[in-house]
């Protein structure tokens, strides 16, 4: 995506000056006006190189006029600080602004610290506007761009700090205070509308030195609660992290205020109390991790062996936006148990409000057993929630209900932007995956078909379409190392120039999409191929690798291979063995899993425990099996999955394809038909899906507790006090030892 600002145009083109002095011809688009400032994708730039020439002129002239007019306006104020600000504003969504704010608790000035606030800003006139005013704009703004949207999780992390001179004054205490209390109408509102919203303080050091560092106000308060609880996250990783993933692995009070908002009231409070926004602590359970945290036990809905849904929800964590076939009944289905009425005594624990349903009832199948036992080890915790009043005394009979929003673990899906035309296949993307991968659109053949011709807009497309539904990216591939597969102009190089075109994809694929994919397959298929390795040597290999992680140094690097014999999963060891002796860096496994009519759930055991005595992550990477028999097809999927999740050393499954009419493998292989209804596998899938995923809901016992337990990721939670109403709160479950405890503080 580029940015730049318009200073001519045509019929049918556009000329944009960018804020390095570029000047592009670039496709006209009905919104476009000479002054506005407009984004536009690589793909729409025509006759780039005769337009540098006709410009260069004006390019120098315009950079030595904003050097002069710098050195005018320093020469004019003494220095670069107002002395009309008293306090700043930052708000991070994706975009990062910073508002500074007058003695009249006005705006002065609104800035964009990164190229999303770029594109917020320029239709927004925020001087003058109180802060409240500018905050609802700029999330407005934000929705309208997509930025914010109905159908992804949604954070809004709001920070203040004093300038360091009005600092020294006797009232910034109170105002900063009244400040805060004017962010927290706005923080009320985005509440109400289902968005998390966090409120930060920050010393007039700490923001000096996010200005140094390149980073906004709220981003490096993360960075600081991160160091705090000793959470590795460097500030290069927070500052172009995605700002729900990197909250998700931080507790973060927000500052407490108690604001009135025509007669009701919310909090995000100053005082040394607990806060609204959960308080986490993490402690040992006296029991064993098998069983639920002290306090009354939720009624909770995990199920134990999948069942077949017979209707349409939308939940990204396993709902379905189709409808199945009622003739169609998988020979596994099962009904969730009905809650029991049974009590676990505890000492010092009132009789419970609601009784546990049995956490793992036996389905009968003795290796579903196995696994369920696994799963509930290693992929959930303990919870225990606390409902306290405004002066932190319990309340008794508060309703809680927890529904889980969006899991930690990966289910990821492949997608191809030539099914993007339906909205049926953009809807299930978003209804049930957290990742992705393009299937085609970042491979080379894809980008560069002709030498020297790189076309990276539909894997640009694709990417948004991601960012802005919260699903994270695969990167596949940076190559493939078997020889049908390049690009058939590269298959006829000599040493040299394919050396030469090797470093041209790296710098190219891996440069454009820096920060954005989070991991990359760099060679698919080395233990299937040698094309690269033939012609330029063994070097080769750990080159790609050390070069990938020299241009972009957050990613993580994968090797990837298709491995569904125990033999493969012997020679992928080797490999990986032999490049670490080479220096190289290996973040994670790749197993592509394309099976045939059988996937034996033994033999993905076998494969998967020999992998992990490389102890690096594994992936299963690419998924599907081939048969004509959809009973079989469920059977397998459920196989690979749930022995794939109940494995310690797997952190992700992604599916290669789910749509018949544009599955690479057709209609035996897909899990959803041409006319969207559900085959077998997919009923299996979404059965999968409800049972992994956690609702619980109960009431609280005389001590204010509310215990589950639940999948690791994020939760909805809602808490009704008789009286006082109903309050909705975020909850992130993250991995660790002994219950997380939650305190919320009901005004």
């Amino acid at each position: 995506m580029i940015i730049g600002k318009v200073i001519d145009l045509d019929d049918k083109t556009a000329i944009i000056m960018t804020d390095d002095f570029a000047f592009l011809n670039v496709i006209k688009t009905p919104k476009m006006e000479i002054g506005l400032k407009v984004q536009v994708l690589e793909s729409d730039i025509i006759e780039p190189k005769r337009l540098q020439r006709r410009y260069l002129s004006v390019a120098a002239v315009a950079a030595c006029f904003v050097m002069v007019l710098s050195l005018v306006l320093m020469f004019i104020n003494g220095n670069t600080a107002r002395k009309d600000i008293y306090a700043y504003v930052s708000v991070d969504i994706n975009p990062s602004i910073e508002l500074s704010i007058d003695y009249n608790n006005k705006i002065a000035e609104a800035m964009a610290l990164n190229q999303d606030a770029t594109t917020v800003l320029q239709e927004l006139e925020l001087k003058g506007k109180t802060v409240a005013e500018a905050l609802e704009e700029v999330v407005q703004k934000s929705k309208e761009y997509g930025f914010i949207a109905k159908e992804k999780e949604n954070i809004v992390l709001i920070s203040a700090a004093c300038d360091s001179k009005a600092e020294t004054g006797s009232d910034s205490e109170d105002k900063i205070d009244k400040l805060l209390n004017d962010v927290n109408k706005v923080v009320i509102d985005l509440k109400d509308s289902g968005i998390t919203a966090k409120v930060l303080k920050l010393t007039s050091e700490e923001r000096e030195v996010s200005k140094e560092k390149d980073i906004s106000m709220g981003r490096y308060a993360v960075y600081l609660k991160a160091k705090e609880q000793n959470v590795d996250l460097t500030i290069e990783t927070i500052k172009d992290a995605d700002l729900l993933d990197i909250i998700s692995k931080v507790s973060i009070d927000d500052e407490n205020i108690v604001v009135e908002n025509n007669g009701r009231v919310d909090t995000t409070s100053t005082a040394p109390t607990v806060s609204t926004v959960p308080s986490v602590a993490e402690t040992p359970l006296a029991t064993p991790a098998s069983e639920r945290a002290e306090g009354p036990a939720a009624t909770e809905f995990t199920g134990n062996t999948p069942t077949a849904s017979s209707g349409a929800t939308a939940d990204k964590t396993g709902g379905i936006p189709v409808k199945s076939p009622p003739e169609q009944s998988s020979p596994r289905e099962s009904v969730l148990p009905d809650p029991t009425a049974t009590v676990t005594k505890q000492k010092a624990t009132p009789t419970p409000k609601t009784s546990p349903t049995p956490i793992m009832p036996s389905s009968g199948i003795p290796w579903v057993d196995k696994s369920n036992e696994k799963i509930n080890q290693i992929r959930k915790r303990n919870v225990q929630i606390k409902i306290v009043d405004s002066s932190n005394k319990p309340i008794e009979g508060a309703y809680v209900e927890v529904t889980q929003t969006n899991h930690a673990f990966a289910f990821g899906t492949a997608i191809t932007r030539k099914a993007m035309y339906d909205p049926n296949y953009s809807k299930f993307i978003k209804d049930h995956f957290n990742w992705a991968v393009f299937e085609n659109e970042s491979k080379w053949y894809s980008n560069e078909a002709n030498m020297g011709m790189v076309n990276y807009a539909d894997a640009d497309y694709l990417y948004e379409f991601c960012r802005s539904n919260g699903i994270k990216v695969r990167g596949h591939c940076i190559f493939w190392e078997t020889e049908e597969w390049q690009p058939l102009w590269v298959r006829g190089l000599d040493p040299l120039s394919l050396r030469s075109a090797l470093d041209n994809r790296l710098n190219s694929v891996v440069g454009h999409f820096k920060g954005r994919f989070v991991h990359w397959d760099v060679n698919n298929e080395m233990i299937h191929g040698n094309f690269f390795k033939s012609r330029l040597g063994d070097s080769i290999w750990p080159y790609m690798f050390n070069k990938a992680r020299e241009i972009d140094p957050d990613a993580k690097y994968f090797v990837n291979n298709n491995i569904t014999t125990l033999q493969e999963a012997d020679d992928c060891i080797a490999q990986v063995n032999w490049l670490k002796s080479q220096g190289v860096r290996i973040d994670g496994i790749g197993v592509h899993g394309h099976f045939g009519e059988t996937v034996d759930r033994n033999v993905v055991q076998g494969i998967l425990d020999r992998l992990s005595t490389l102890n690096i992550p594994i992936w299963i990477t690419e998924y599907d099996s081939f048969t004509s028999d959809e009973y079989k097809r469920a059977d397998n999927l459920e196989n690979l999955y749930r022995t794939a999740f109940s494995h310690p050393s797997v952190e992700g499954i992604i599916m290669w394809g789910f749509w018949e009419r544009v599955h690479w493998r057709g209609k035996e292989a897909a899990i959803v038909n041409d006319n969207w209804t559900l085959n077998e596998a997919g009923r299996r899938f979404e059965s999968l899906m409800e049972e992994w995923t956690t609702k619980a809901y109960g009431s609280t016992d005389s001590l204010g507790s509310f215990g589950f337990r639940g999948f690791y990721g994020t939760y909805k939670v809602t808490v009704t006090v008789p009286g006082k109403g109903k309050f909705d709160y975020t909850l992130n479950l993250n991995q660790g030892n002994g219950a997380f405890q939650y305190t919320y503080r009901i005004p």
